[in-house]
């Protein structure tokens, strides 16, 4: 077993960046390559095509890729047995076979019933099942089917067939302790920088202060003006700062991954502060990772608000973990397990769960403060390692030899 030093990483995720699925996949395919292994990524791309098969081999950022196309209606994502045997012909091609230790599954890249075959197969051939788990996901449409298939999808995946792996590596305390219950190994792993080096630059270019918020945080089909279906509470972001407007605090806000219309046919009761900031606020819409990450860099803050759910609790922003290797102080909500890697007023500020006047009152506090108290704030942030990659090959190592 020791012999074998193969990883298949496979799941759906777009390597190595294109979405912060693919970002943490990227991270911690370094990670194993730090320990010695030879890391193989199985993703899902859009393709034109119809037919279920593995694309051609390439490389991307040093790893040997395979792709699956992404499901493509009802019937895509039913097509578990045909994906199935395409990553099983893989596993047992000349190159692989009786050389891998260890499959990594993130998420599935169709119906989770993929991760059950796939799991049976691998404990059938001495292969180790490893689950990288990152979130526990409610979902609330229109469709009440949709909903139903969603939930009962989901949690089988989490409930039954992540259990059945070798190990679990998670991204929060919440689901570690989850699984430890189920009597399964875990390691805590944050969203990781996957990137070698951090670009140096010119902080504070803008005597204005620029506030960024990038994601997506609604889904198109949710109810109108339903705040418990957002993942992020941009509605909130957008009545802090109207408050602050009104105030007469000059700022610019910039957000990045949809449009206003976008935003306002899911919650219409936005436009009332869309339209007080309207000169101080741009929505990019939908834009390059390389945008995203020089907008990021020219930014005073980043801010995240969240519910206090399980949807949180559970999960980790990427986004917090990205500002903060790159130097971008947060704003943001204080719950899960982000106070273990944010020190307050060291790497940027929290803010309270519930109280809004007083989170209002956090982020007029950040809004005053001076270029050189900002500057010190990015200076900790660059120098933190709760993001690197190399502080969590040691908890890894042990994690491996433990499963």
């Amino acid at each position: 077993m020791q012999n074998k030093k193969d990883i298949i990483y496979i799941g759906n995720f777009h390597f190595p960046d294109g979405n912060a699925a693919g970002k943490r996949v990227t991270a911690n395919a370094k990670l194993f390559r730090n320990l010695g292994y030879k890391v193989t990524i199985v993703d899902t791309q859009q393709s034109s095509g119809s037919s279920i098969k593995l694309s051609n081999e390439k490389e991307e950022d040093g790893f040997k890729c395979y792709s699956l196309p992404y499901p493509k209606g009802t019937s895509g994502w039913l097509k578990f047995r045909n994906t199935f045997d395409i990553v099983r012909n893989l596993i047992e091609t000349r190159e692989y076979k009786h050389k891998v230790f260890a499959v990594v599954l993130y998420g599935s890249p169709v119906l989770s019933v993929f991760n059950l075959f796939l799991t049976l197969y691998c404990k059938k051939n001495d292969i180790k099942v490893i689950v990288d788990c990152v979130d526990w996901l409610s979902v609330k449409t229109k469709s009440i089917f949709f909903d139903t298939i969603k939930f009962i999808d989901d949690y089988m995946q989490k409930v039954w067939f992540n259990a059945m792996a070798d190990g679990v590596i998670c991204i929060s305390e919440y689901l570690s302790n989850y699984y430890q219950n189920k009597g399964k190994v875990t390691v805590v792993v944050p969203p990781l920088n996957s990137k070698e080096t951090i670009d140096i630059y010119e902080p504070l270019l803008d005597d204005i202060p620029t506030f960024i918020y990038a994601g997506r945080p609604f889904r198109n089909d949710m109810k109108k003006d339903d705040s418990s279906s957002l993942k992020d509470r941009i509605d909130l972001v957008l009545n802090i700062f109207s408050d602050l407007k009104s105030k007469g605090y000059k700022f610019k806000l910039n957000i990045l991954g949809f449009s206003s219309e976008e935003l306002t046919q899911c919650m219409p009761c936005c436009s009332k502060w869309i339209n007080v900031i309207a000169s101080d606020l741009t929505f990019h819409g939908h834009v390059s990772n390389g945008t995203v990450v020089n907008l990021l860099k020219n930014s005073h803050f980043s801010i995240l608000l969240r519910d206090n759910k399980r949807d949180s609790i559970a999960g980790f922003p990427t986004k917090v973990a990205e500002s903060i290797y790159s130097g971008i102080p947060v704003l943001v909500t204080d719950l899960g397990d982000l106070s273990k890697y944010i020190e307050n007023g060291v790497h940027g500020y929290l803010l309270p769960l519930t109280d809004y006047e007083a989170q209002l009152n956090v982020v007029e506090n950040a809004i005053k403060l001076s270029k050189e108290d900002i500057l010190k704030l990015k200076v900790n942030c660059l120098n933190s390692e709760s993001f690197n990659v190399s502080s969590y090959e040691d908890v890894v190592s042990k994690f491996i030899s433990k499963i």
